[in-house]
């Protein structure tokens, strides 16, 4: 509670000093929250504490009797502040424990079928999540089962619904419990029916066995066991019918010959649990009496003695130790129950102090051995008649059984583990007419186990209370809330109590108890009148609570296999279903809670890949490493970390058996590993996405639908992944920018292999034009990052400075960034930098030109940035066309006009906004005053890269007609000092993509009207290895092959003309180029080209050199693109420019003017500015 001690104040004066006068630790912090309003449905906060507030603030200015008042914060600006104060926590008080609420105990007991119902339906809900999930993935092909995700979540919706104040607590009226348990019943029967559907899926041949569904022909028996833990089970099945597989294990028979127990089992992680005959080391158990006070449950190790109605003893017989104090007994208790106010709510201390301890009477054997030994009894109070039909033990030395009478398959009961030296349990099954009034009923065990501290489930962890009453805090925990179990333990030995449908639990000294019944009258007359049914169960075990199996014997004791008949002459069930696909190795004190299906999945059955949610928690409360496995009949096609609502939090990368390379991202037909660390009761969420059985990431269907669903569920998973928020701090963002940065250095090697087998780049090429690029650009776009997306104050006037007018750089969203062939390292992770450093998540396709490049792109990023912000989707032209159908926040595009055409008309459907950086003719002029040697050595070197296969690639020369051979001759003079031995086998010298642009190149040069030169650059070329030598053509005129598209080449034509103004306008005939190149040393001939051509960029005595400076834009105009890239122009391309003003209440006075009716004064400031007087102003400036 805040110093105020309530969260429905009433905004008084008093309530406002208490903030100060109740506060515990003003020596870290001097402020309070007052949480007021009227609650409970009583109208929230009122206008007169509003104003009582605002009172208190204005006398606040001229007294100091009362403390300051802050109004108009949210709570959580009321932490922030605190943690920005406190140094993030350091200067305030450490609490280590729980914060304990001294109220409403009894509610952990009022109203027995609620707390019942709610926990069998969790579980039931728990069981019918695997089995569909299952179904789902191992349905046949002609099957149309569908996950039923509706009427899963409508019950799981009446379940929760229950669990609101104050249902599931038992402090509403009783019509309300009317409503509640018709709502149970639903689920119920809501849960049948979708586990039969999922196991009519899974075990197709099989029936449910139960009483009120006789088996007709002769049967076996199987149970679907949802734990993931070994077990074996004792189960009671009609002799008439059984199959011959049944009636060979060793089985014992009831008295009345109807009826046999069989053993069935299961190792760890199966599914189905098989009949097995009993283990020759186990044995028997038996049940002995010497009349109706007196009676003896014994197994191999343990010994339970019930005389003159109490429990009198419980010995171990191999310790030889007897776990009952000298003179005590155990059993059923009814204590006095008067609460001092809330009825329902409440249960006092003082309750422990009328005890009437009850006895067994009419004690008689139902079952003598060798399997299953029990007793029946009765109990009885003066109003009250309990009847405990079956008190029973399990037969075995070191394991334990479970054990089910078969009346209905909901009332199926089990126990135990098979943990190595685990001792029986014992169980009670209790059925009671109850008719108290004020009473509660609880089951007690005094044990002589010396301990201050007993342990008690909660979800998924526990809990330890003390069991002294040293303080008045001590004192006030005599009733815990427990989930399954409550476990008191020294060193070596210790004794815990299970429950299936109970949640209050005590340890008064060493004395264990469970609260099974109370009889509150308030506000519902009739609490828990009438019969009930319920379990509980003893279980000793060696060891302390660390070292015991409690958790696990709790987590089966509610958890009951669900029975199927089996015909005699049916199927063997396929090792798919006899073993869980997903199952865990390593640390024993993790386990696997959940399997479900993803909430945000496409419920089609036949979509292409569907996610599985597995939520895993620690159990004892230490470190934990396991391994998640799955089976090789699942393929895995990506994994992540998510939170509970399985929003992603970190993408994981899953090892295969068949292949430990960390780099082998998705399984194929082998079982995958992923490693996890565990803290103490720490819960993970892991999200697995799962392609069907017939699907493979990127491979083309008839139809496409493969791929469209596939590109589909990665934008989602993208998109889902944004809205998270994740990518926004900048932080994160520069981890991923020098992620990206050690990936191409790391994988150096790796890179240039990939590209000398795609494009026979030379290394030297790659280093410098590729790989030191993105390092030098990621590294530095992470330290400018801060300065990049600092928001703007832009200048306003005085009068609006005080609406604090912003500019905030927001992220665009979700963006596809589609990349070429030819410079593919660069122009692929360029832009993504961009998307990178703005907080954008991104999708890559990288071309299908270059095979390997493309698969190690998409092998790397996985490995170095988060995969569920980043992905990559490879193919050809199907896969790219899927991607442009669908919505994406910006798309980045490199590559050619008619494919650019053909995005922008799909972006155009979403009117998304583009980056096009296409190419087109770069021409070079070349000023007959110019250095010849020098122009045609830089113009060839630009020619030479990637063998001319470059958008920024000198396209043509224009050189005065009179400067064409002493221009040729540079050319040759060059080309003879790169390649002394020729450029076809040279290794700094690259390759033609494929065939096809070898085969369009050598057809551009066999239709050109031009003149080659001869003896060097005249056009050699290698088909083997598709290579042609850098080509001269001269005196080329307009209307040649070589000027009806650009050459992306190694060709160069070269134009002579007449003077600088034909060249001008030779340029602007044609489309805009992407760069014009100009070699002169005449000022007003550069002004003169600024001036009067247009084009993406103009660079002056050289070519190539303008892409190595950072901070000037890369960018087309026209028909060669639009959109600026490079550093933070790539930035600014994914960023949103979000515009923002904050206007204070006190500028209300200034903006009066504007509302209705409007005065003449009012009229002329509003119009003010339509009479602003205009400059004069001539064409010339003067």
């Amino acid at each position: 509670m805040t110093p105020v001690d309530t969260y429905t104040a009433q905004a008084t004066v008093g309530d406002v000093n208490k903030g100060i006068s109740n506060h515990k630790n003003l020596e870290s912090n001097d402020s309070a929250l007052l949480v007021f309003g009227n609650g409970d449905g009583g109208g929230g906060a009122l206008p007169k504490m509003l104003e009582n507030l605002r009172r208190i603030r204005a006398v606040n200015n001229t007294h100091r009797e009362l403390p300051p008042v802050s109004m108009g914060s949210t709570v959580e600006q009321f932490f922030e502040d605190i943690e920005r104060d406190s140094k993030e926590g350091k200067t305030l008080p450490v609490w280590r424990g729980e914060l304990y609420l001294e109220f409403h105990r009894g509610t952990y007991t009022s109203h027995s079928s609620i707390k019942k119902g709610n926990r069998k339906s969790e579980i039931l809900l728990r069981d019918v999540e695997r089995l569909a999930t299952l179904a789902t993935l191992f349905k046949s092909e002609r099957s149309s089962y569908a996950y039923p995700k509706a009427t899963i979540d409508d019950c799981w919706e009446k379940v929760l619904l229950n669990q609101f104040h104050d249902v599931l607590p038992g402090s509403a009226i009783g019509m309300v419990y009317d409503d509640a348990d018709q709502l149970y019943s639903e689920v119920h029967k809501d849960c049948q029916v979708l586990l039969e559907d999922a196991l009519g899926v899974l075990l197709s041949d099989t029936v449910p066995l139960s009483k009120n569904s006789p088996i007709s022909q002769p049967f076996n028996v199987i149970g679907v066991n949802t734990t993931p833990f070994a077990r074996r089970d004792i189960i009671k099945i009609p002799l008439s019918g059984v199959g011959q597989n049944l009636l060979s294990k060793p089985a014992q028979t009831t008295v009345d010959g109807k009826h046999c127990y069989v053993l069935l089992q299961t190792q760890e992680n199966e599914a189905l649990a098989q009949p097995a005959a009993v283990p020759s080391e186990h044995g028997p158990v038996s049940a002995c009496t010497n009349g109706s006070d007196h009676v003896i449950l014994r197994s191999p190790t343990l010994q339970l003695t019930i005389s003159q109605g109490r429990i009198t003893s419980l010995y171990d017989v191999k310790l030889k130790r007897e776990l009952l104090p000298k003179g005590r007994t155990g059993g059923l208790v009814i204590f006095e129950d008067r609460p001092n106010y809330w009825d329902a709510w409440d249960v006092e201390i003082h309750h422990l102090e009328k005890p009437t301890p009850l006895q067994f009477s009419g004690v008689h054997v139902i079952a003598e051995g060798p399997l299953r030994a029990s007793v029946q009894t009765q109990v009885s109070s003066d109003r009250a008649r309990l009847t405990s039909p079956f008190l029973w033990m399990r037969s075995q030395v070191s394991q334990s059984y479970h054990t089910y009478k078969l009346r209905d398959a909901k009332d199926v009961r089990f126990v135990a583990t098979t943990k190595e030296n685990s001792r029986p349990l014992f169980t009670f099954d209790a059925e009671v007419d109850w008719h108290e009034r004020h009473e509660i009923l609880k089951f007690e065990l005094p044990l002589d186990i010396n301990d201050t501290v007993a342990t008690y489930e909660s979800q998924f962890g526990w809990v330890q209370r003390t069991t002294l009453k040293n303080t008045t805090l001590d004192a006030a925990k005599f009733e815990v809330c427990g989930h399954k179990f409550a476990d008191f333990s020294e060193y070596g030995y210790g004794v815990a109590l299970l429950s299936e449908s109970k949640y209050g639990y005590a340890c008064e000294g060493n004395v264990l108890r469970l609260s099974l019944l109370r009889a509150a009258t308030a506000p519902d007359a009739e609490q828990d009148q009438g019969k009930h049914e319920f379990s509980w169960a003893v279980l000793p075990h060696v060891g302390s609570f660390l070292e015991s199996d409690v958790p696990r014997a709790a987590y089966i004791f509610n958890s009951p296999l669900h029975l199927r008949a089996v015909p005699q002459n049916a199927h063997h069930h396929p090792s798919i279903v006899s073993r869980s696909p997903f199952w865990l190795e390593g640390s024993p004190n993790v386990f696997l809670e959940t399997i479900k299906r993803g909430d945000d999945d496409d419920f089609d059955s036949k979509s292409a890949s569907k996610t599985v949610i597995l939520r895993l928690y620690e159990a004892f409360g230490g470190h934990g490493r396991v391994q998640l496995r799955t089976s090789p009949h699942v393929r895995v096609v990506d994994a992540y970390l998510t939170n509970l609502l399985e929003d992603h939090k970190t993408a994981l990368s899953f090892v295969s058996d068949a292949d430990s390379d960390a780099n082998n991202h998705a399984a194929t037909s082998s079982s995958c590993r992923l490693d996890l660390d565990f803290r103490g009761f720490e819960v993970k969420t892991v999200k697995l996405v799962i392609a069907d059985k017939n699907w493979v990431p990127g491979a083309q269907s008839d139809d496409g639908a493969s791929t469209s669903k596939h590109s589909s569920w990665i934008r989602e998973t993208l998109q889902a992944t944004f809205k998270t928020g994740v990518t926004r701090p900048l932080a994160w963002r520069k981890h991923q920018l020098y992620q990206l940065a050690r990936l191409v250095q790391d994988e150096t090697d790796a890179i240039c292999g990939a590209l000398a087998k795609d494009l026979s780049k030379p290394r030297v090429e790659v280093l410098f034009a590729e790989i030191g690029a993105i390092v030098e650009r990621a590294t530095k776009s992470a330290e400018q990052l801060d300065t990049w997306a600092k928001p703007e104050h832009p200048e306003v006037p005085d009068w609006q400075k005080g609406w604090k007018p912003t500019i905030l750089k927001a992220p665009k969203g979700t963006v596809l960034i589609i990349s070429p062939w030819n410079y593919p390292v660069i122009l692929t992770f360029q832009p993504l930098l961009g998307a990178i450093a703005a907080g954008c998540c991104a999708v890559i396709k990288p071309s299908e030109l270059i095979p390997h490049l493309s698969q190690l792109i998409a092998d790397l990023l996985p490995k170095y940035l988060d995969s569920s912000a980043y992905r990559v989707v490879n193919g050809a032209v199907q896969e790219a066309t899927k991607l442009l159908e669908l919505q994406w926040d910006h798309i980045f595009y490199t590559g050619n006009n008619r494919v650019a055409r053909i995005i922008a008309s799909a972006a155009a459907k979403y009117l998304t906004p583009l980056s096009l950086e296409l190419g087109g003719k770069s021409p070079v002029l070349v000023d007959p005053a110019y250095d010849m040697d020098l122009a045609a050595k830089r113009i060839l070197w630009g020619k030479c890269n990637n063998a001319g296969q470059i958008c920024v690639a000198p396209d043509y020369v224009l050189v005065h007609w009179t400067k064409q051979a002493e221009l040729v001759q540079g050319f040759k003079k060059a080309y003879k000092s790169f390649f002394p031995d020729g450029a076809l086998g040279d290794s700094h010298y690259g390759s033609i993509v494929n065939e096809l642009h070898f085969d369009r190149l050598s057809s551009l040069l066999d239709r050109t009207k031009g003149e080659k030169v001869t003896d060097v650059l005249e056009g050699r070329k290698d088909a083997a290895r598709k290579r042609i030598e850098p080509t001269l053509v001269i005196n080329v005129k307009d209307g040649d092959s070589l000027l009806e598209e650009e050459l992306f080449g190694p060709i160069l034509p070269i134009i002579p003309m007449d003077g600088l103004g034909e060249a001008i306008a030779f340029i602007n005939a044609r489309s805009h180029p992407l760069v014009l190149y100009a070699f002169t040393e005449d000022p007003i001939f550069k002004q003169q080209l600024i001036d009067e051509t247009q084009s993406g960029g103009i660079v002056f005595n050289d070519t190539f050199q303008q892409l190595a400076v950072n901070e000037l834009p890369f960018a087309g105009v026209g028909e060669s693109g639009y959109g600026c890239q490079v550093m933070k122009y790539t930035y600014d391309a994914f960023t949103q420019l979000r515009s923002s003003i904050d206007i204070p209440k006190e500028a209300e006075p200034f903006l009066q003017l504007r509302y209705p009716p409007h005065a003449p004064e009012a009229v002329e400031a509003l119009t003010s500015a339509a009479y602003l007087p205009i400059p004069r102003s001539t064409p010339d400036g003067c």
